[in-house]
């Protein structure tokens, strides 16, 4: 039985190690967001809001970001169907969707329905 299969759109946590200070950014469901990891030296990884922020503008803010929670999905034909209805839009091969800034972002999340930011 060949089902089409929704892709399910994960948000991206940001943590600290409160040991060593490493940084990762992670896409966990919103119920696993709390959920403690251990770095590899031993201390915890903590939330961190700023690291989440710049996250979003990862690879330099003006200069934009590859999304995979913004595009369609690994799917070829979602794909297709998403670069016929929005040929504004960069998509690549894995179905991540080319952000240009946090203007964009805003935009892409309301047309995706994600948010409202009337």
């Amino acid at each position: 039985m060949n089902k089409d299969r929704q892709v399910i759109k994960i948000p991206q946590y940001g943590y600290k190690c409160d040991k060593c200070d490493k940084e990762v950014i992670e896409d966990r469901f919103i119920k696993d967001r709390k959920i403690e990891k251990v770095c590899d030296c031993g201390g915890i990884f903590k939330r961190d809001f700023q690291l989440e922020h710049r996250g979003f503008m990862q690879y330099g803010g003006d200069k934009g970001y590859w999304s995979m929670q913004l595009g369609p999905g690994p799917n070829p034909d979602q794909i297709a169907e998403e670069r016929a209805a929005h040929p504004d839009r960069e998509i690549d091969n894995n179905g991540r969707v080319f952000v240009k800034g946090l203007s964009h972002q805003k935009r892409l999340l309301k047309e995706l329905g994600m948010v409202d930011l009337s």
